[in-house]
């Protein structure tokens, strides 16, 4: 029924106060149908009267109001119905449809992942950028550093947690992680049940279905999420190896738990609005790439221990045998 309008459907832009017109049906069954009928309010036959360019039928039957007011209609074909309330008058009141919070948001939250995004391809570059190894020499040994070093601190982080990285973690790890971050937006990362035959599937901010792409603001929401929640966690746990112990790496760790304990979350919560239960355990970015990083995390953060001990007993051994030969 494309006239007349539901009340809940008007707006300023549209007329309703006119009073003799026609209630209108489109069919798409290709046979003319002779038994459509109206009743409610208004009661009467609808007459076919042409087919549309896109091979739809329109079906019409006079609409002649007397009174300004809200009116009752029902539709009656075989096997279907619609019913619909409309109002006639100069203006109406009705309520208006909140605006989604996550629509509101939606422009900033795009700016702040592109922001997110630059800042994590350099973090996770798998080659050193810049060496700023002088930067953990003066925070760890506190050893006087020069007042630039602050600004250094502060505008050129992600500089800074790069060059931990590629220092504490092997080369295969940086090569993963690096590929992972940018998976979701070259390659699915969500796919849903099939709709109508046909598989759908997300990547960067659309989704696909029978080779046809929508933008998908749900898309958005996921990177976001698989960005904030995934690859941030890992990232700084990985830059803090040098800080073992402190509440410095303590805090990552915890801030990394809590944020794979959200993923696992978000994948039941909304991933699983759209795929069957058994296929959450397959989703690639809420279970498999967290369960490959963890676990790649740790066996480098071994390697790094063992390295490390390894260097340090190296130093002790060569100031033994200085004191020996003084």
């Amino acid at each position: 029924m494309t006239f007349p309008v539901p009340i809940e459907q008007l707006s300023n832009t549209q007329n309703f106060n006119t009073k003799n017109t026609e209630i209108r049906i489109i069919s798409y069954k290709n046979e003319i149908e002779d038994n459509l009928f109206i009743s409610g309010d208004f009661n009467g036959k609808l007459i076919y009267q042409r087919e549309l360019k896109n091979g739809a039928k329109l079906y019409s039957m006079p609409l002649n109001v007397k009174y300004n007011g809200k009116y009752k209609i029902k539709f009656i074909a075989p096997g279907y119905e619609i019913e619909r309330e409309f109002y006639v008058g100069k203006s109406v009141k009705i309520k208006g449809e909140r605006i989604s919070i996550i629509k509101t948001f939606i422009l900033p939250l795009i700016i702040s992942l592109v922001i997110l995004l630059i800042c994590l391809l350099i973090i996770t570059f798998p080659l050193k950028i810049i060496n700023f190894s002088f930067i953990d020499d003066w925070i760890l040994e506190n050893i006087e550093g020069k007042c630039y070093y602050w600004i250094i601190c502060i505008f050129l982080n992600p500089l800074i947690l790069n060059n931990r990285i590629c220092e504490n973690a092997p080369i295969y790890f940086r090569i993963i992680l690096f590929f992972f971050l940018i998976y979701p937006l070259i390659l699915p990362f969500h796919f849903f049940e099939p709709i109508k035959g046909n598989i759908g599937y997300s990547f960067l901010c659309f989704f696909l279905i029978k080779k046809k792409s929508l933008y998908d603001e749900w898309s958005i929401f996921f990177n976001a999420f698989y960005f904030l929640f995934i690859i941030s966690p890992v990232a700084l746990a990985v830059s803090g190896f040098k800080f073992k112990g402190s509440c410095f790496y303590i805090f990552h760790f915890i801030f990394l738990y809590i944020c794979f304990a959200g993923a696992f979350i978000i994948n039941f919560r909304f991933a699983g609005e759209s795929v069957k239960f058994w296929l959450l355990f397959f989703h690639p970015c809420f279970f498999i790439i967290p369960i490959i990083l963890y676990v790649m995390m740790y066996i480098s953060l071994c390697k790094y221990s063992k390295l490390r001990q390894k260097k340090k007993e190296n130093i002790e051994n060569s100031t033994i045998n200085i004191q020996l030969a003084n």
